[in-house]
């Protein structure tokens, strides 16, 4: 992405990009930073990476549920340890 945003950026725009230099955020994540309404931080995002001021990245992969059979054999096992 380029590093230098045009001179004449609107403040908005300006404050998201120097809040997305510090790594990723969800559009979520920007807006409430920002106090600016979810979809006009998206529409201001999108511009921003069309520009090629910032990266898109997928979100990550939600973790693995865990199996519950494994943790109440810990829970026991810890149970029976301490008690």
């Amino acid at each position: 992405p380029d590093r230098q945003l045009p001179l004449n950026a609107k403040p908005e725009v300006r404050a998201i990009w120097e809040l997305c230099a510090g790594g990723y955020l969800s559009v979520a994540e920007v807006a409430a930073y920002l106090s600016l309404p979810v979809g006009v931080t998206r529409l201001l995002l999108t511009d921003l990476a069309d520009q090629g001021h910032l990266l898109r990245r997928a979100a990550p992969p939600p973790a693995q549920a865990a199996d519950r059979a494994l943790i109440e054999k810990v829970l026991h096992g810890l149970q029976t340890r301490l008690a």
